[in-house]
């Protein structure tokens, strides 16, 4: 059996341990001494705090020899917080968090990348492409530069010079073709030369033959076709029809009146007015006139065809000048003229000038012919153009 007395001996200490008592030989952690006088010979060693039972004592941590003690009350100085994060944090963003880019920057980006895909357009490259550069250098300007607002700017000049190339290319590719045109057109009607004196000419075949068309062995059915047509309505005007000379007449006429207005208070005079007879004047200026088909060209849409001649018959112009030059002479400056006198002096201005513009000139005049139904045709009254202009003031 157990001895009694062994037990109540072992209780305390077990009761101690439960508390908290250090083991048996253990030894707490003494912080170093901060001044050495307490190692010399002879100083007094005080006694040692007794240590309560389960009671741990608190050393200071990391406290190194030498140190000094902190004064009681003194409190240590908090490191300033930098705008935006905790101690000595960069920013809200975190260590090295790139700042969100803006929403510049992002269409910068999408603008230079459609200034690429459509600078074939050149316009739109072109547009898109300066949006690019505007937007890009906004961004930058506002939250600093990135990899949007770079790249935004580098693909805005990209689809910038692609336009301005496109736009090269187009340029070429016109004059090539234009070329290629030309070249066929020679090739299909022949070479064609232009002077003051003998209007147009052609090389290949000669310049036509007097009074008709072109060699028939270089036109093809269309344009043989459209020559015969042109011969047939300028014959016409050599024999002078009725029909085209009556023409003539009234668009001389009208001339006259317009030119006039100025003289008579705003109401013009007609040639006949003035004693003359406008379908005279018209057969004079048709007396003698002969001409040549030089070239005959039916465009490739089908409906249209040109044909240029060259028509010999009075200097018009010539005939013109003298006209106001007599005329200028007869009322000179004088004002509140009589319808009278207007009369009179226009009826000698006109006679004098025919009989003294007797000269014949070269004219080279296109006439239009038009495909309607299968059938071509003349344009209506194309020989007005031969007078216009006649007494135009």
């Amino acid at each position: 059996m157990d001895d009694p007395k062994s037990t109540q001996s072992q209780q305390p200490q077990d009761e101690t341990t439960k508390q908290g008592a250090m083991p048996e030989g253990f030894q707490p952690y003494a912080a170093p001494q901060a001044d050495d006088a307490a190692q010399q010979p002879g100083a007094e060693q005080q006694p040692a705090a007794a240590q309560q039972p389960g009671a741990e004592q608190f050393q200071p941590y990391a406290q190194q020899p030498g140190a000094q003690t902190p004064p009681p009350g003194f409190v240590p100085p908090v490191p300033p917080v930098q705008p935006g994060g905790y101690y000595g944090q960069p920013d809200v963003y975190g260590y090295g968090q790139p700042k969100p880019s803006s929403g510049k920057a992002i269409a910068a980006l999408v603008c230079g990348i459609l200034a690429i895909l459509f600078s074939w357009t050149i316009l739109f490259g072109v547009g898109l492409g300066i949006a690019a550069l505007i937007l890009a250098g906004s961004a930058a300007k506002e939250t600093g530069k990135d990899g949007k607002t770079t790249g935004g700017r580098i693909c805005g000049i990209v689809g910038i010079a692609f336009s301005v190339l496109t736009l090269i290319a187009v340029i070429a590719l016109g004059a090539l073709i234009g070329a290629a045109y030309n070249e066929s057109r020679q090739a299909d009607h022949g070479s064609y030369s232009y002077s003051q004196e003998d209007g147009w000419q052609r090389l290949d075949d000669g310049s036509g033959s007097a009074g008709g068309g072109v060699d028939s062995s270089t036109l093809d059915a269309t344009e043989q076709e459209v020559n015969d047509l042109a011969v047939a309505e300028l014959d016409k005007l050599v024999a002078q029809d009725p029909a085209m000379v009556q023409e003539l007449a009234l668009e001389l006429d009208d001339e006259m009146r317009d030119s006039t207005e100025y003289l008579v208070g705003g109401h013009g005079i007609s040639l006949a007015d003035a004693g003359i007879d406008s379908t005279a004047l018209a057969q004079w200026m048709l007396e003698g006139m002969t001409y040549s088909i030089d070239t005959v060209y039916p465009y490739t849409n089908g409906d249209d065809a040109d044909v240029l001649a060259t028509i010999t018959m009075r200097d018009v112009t010539l005939f013109s000048d003298m006209y106001y030059e007599k005329l200028s002479a007869a009322i000179g400056t004088a004002n509140g003229l009589t319808t009278e006198q207007v009369t009179s002096a226009v009826n000698a201005a006109v006679t004098g000038a025919m009989a003294e513009a007797a000269d014949y000139t070269d004219v080279s005049y296109y006439l239009e012919f038009e495909n309607k139904g299968g059938t071509w045709t003349p344009d209506e009254h194309w020989y007005d153009d031969l007078v216009e202009h006649t007494f135009d003031y």
